[in-house]
């Protein structure tokens, strides 16, 4: 079933094909046409190509000059380190060179000094890290690897992501927030699929992780049965079978807020006699 508290509106066709589908407001397809064969649109149809459709409670309205659908522009999150600083990251020395992703994957699920050690190495004061690899290599995870969070983590990359082998990502004490991001590049374009990110089959989270996800070129979220909490924001993005999303926001420093401000409009003071 599905009861869409909203209009529905497409650059092509719309086909409502399913007895418990609702649509409360109107139907509008801008080039082509609209077609209910099963279940209800309450508002109007607005349709440029076909027959008039039924199973609307509206009107049936034949235009072409409908325009696009509004869209909202891609969001260009930007890598801004001082930004991160201020919201709590101690930020590590950027990890460089050909062997960036593989001394990046060394501090992250390392349990000596001068690692993560799942939270432990994160100086006293900070909230998390950030674990930035100024170059295009591909981040990785060892096979069977445990990264417990017992502080945040945000692995920040000019190259991408790729969490192909079997991994565990555990909050620790309290909900952590985990950024995996490559960030839209300051000067030029995007480099795709040098950005693309990729959460494999084999990747879990557990109930005190929040995930964002960011890349300006291919998220492609393969993990199923998992308890994913959080945001992925893609230019493309790919959902895998089963793959199952909770929403919940999580801040990102450097990231524009939309939103909105509620308040109070008016009062009214009676008096008892």
């Amino acid at each position: 079933s599905l009861h869409l508290y909203g209009e529905l509106w497409a650059n092509g066709s719309i086909l409502v094909d399913q007895p418990q589908a609702y649509i409360d407001f109107d139907a509008k397809s801008t080039t082509s046409s609209v077609t209910v064969s099963k279940g209800t649109v309450f508002g109007d149809a607005y349709y440029c190509t076909g027959t008039p459709p039924d199973n609307v409670a509206g009107q049936e309205l034949q235009t072409c000059g409908l325009g696009p659908p509004p869209t909202n522009p891609f969001p260009q999150i930007q890598y801004y380190p001082d930004l991160w600083a201020d919201a709590g990251y101690f930020l590590l020395t950027p990890f460089t060179g050909a062997t960036a992703c593989t001394l990046a994957k060394a501090y992250v699920e390392g349990t000596a000094a001068g690692t993560f050690q799942g939270g432990l190495g994160v100086p006293a004061g900070y909230s998390g890290v950030v674990v930035y690899i100024d170059s295009t290599c591909t981040y990785t995870s060892s096979n069977n690897a445990t990264i417990s969070l017992g502080k945040d983590l945000a692995v920040i990359t000019k190259g991408s992501v790729n969490l192909s082998q079997r991994s565990s990502w555990n909050g620790v004490g309290s909900m952590r927030n985990l950024h995996l991001m490559s960030p839209w590049p300051s000067t030029g374009s995007p480099s795709c699929p040098t950005q693309n990110i990729t959460v494999g089959n084999n990747t879990s989270f557990n109930s005190l992780v929040r995930t964002f996800v960011y890349t300006p070129c291919t998220a492609t979220m393969l993990n199923n049965n998992s308890a994913f909490q959080g945001q992925v924001v893609g230019t493309n993005v790919v959902i895998g079978n089963l793959f199952n999303m909770t929403y919940k926001p999580i801040f990102v420093p450097g990231a524009d807020i939309v939103g909105f401000e509620q308040d109070i409009a008016y009062i009214r003071e009676v008096q008892s006699p």
